[in-house]
């Protein structure tokens, strides 16, 4: 059934103009006209069927047939911080949204080879485009690019600073609370120094390693979210 986030309530018997890329994707990449049905989502994880009436140069007009009970969000927040890479960022972003994680926060280290990207706007339509693609109620907030001192500001965070360098260090994830923020913190091409470890410590992180080979940025992020959702039992 196809899926789209839209703005706005959803009230049985509602009248919903859709344009933009969202009608292009049901006009040209799905083939839909009237009669047709999708499911709509709005802020909250409220959802609706709707039934396709017109579709005209303006776009896809359509009909809330039904309310559906809303999607519940994950019991744990899954924030991932990501070392700001070159050339694999795209990818991050739309795996990260379909392991569910609740905000991607890329973050500029020592050793990224990037320093600032213009690119997040392009991130945020990545990730409602995963997260219609993988079901999810929402998608997940895409955050302006910020240094590791000012991500992990206040504190202390509930989280995991996964370092190539930690041996044999276990993997704890449950939080203390039922609820909250857990942060997964995973590094550029070429991994944190030091001093970031110990400063990302003294913030409350701790740490842990993904074994003895070396993975690729983008690798180390699916692992390390994969490890952490299967923990909090989200998996």
């Amino acid at each position: 059934m196809p899926r789209l986030f839209l703005p706005g309530t959803t009230t049985k018997g509602e009248t919903v103009n859709i344009t933009g890329d969202e009608a292009r994707y049901l006009i040209n990449v799905l083939r839909m006209g009237p009669g047709d049905e999708l499911e709509l989502l709005s802020p909250g994880g409220n959802r609706g069927m709707a039934r396709i009436e017109a579709v005209t140069k303006a776009g896809v007009r359509a009909i809330i047939t039904d309310v559906l009970p809303a999607l519940p969000e994950p019991a744990h927040q899954v924030v991932l911080m990501a070392g700001l890479i070159k050339a694999r960022m795209d990818f991050v972003v739309q795996k990260a949204t379909e392991l569910g994680v609740s905000d991607v926060v890329p973050v500029i280290t020592q050793r990224a080879q990037l320093r600032y990207s213009r690119k997040v706007t392009r991130w945020q339509k990545i990730a409602r485009e995963a997260a219609r693609q993988s079901g999810r109620p929402s998608p997940p907030n895409v955050h302006e690019p910020v240094a590791l001192k000012d991500a992990l500001t206040g504190g202390p965070h509930e989280g995991i600073i996964f370092y190539e360098s930690a041996g044999k260090s276990g993997l704890t994830v449950r939080p203390v609370k039922d609820q909250g923020r857990f942060v997964v913190l995973v590094g550029p091409e070429g991994g944190f120094t030091p001093e970031e470890v110990t400063f990302a410590q003294d913030k409350g992180l701790k740490v842990a390693s993904l074994g003895p080979r070396i993975l690729r940025a983008e690798t180390a992020v699916i692992a390390a979210l994969t490890l952490v959702q299967y923990h909090l039992g989200q998996m």
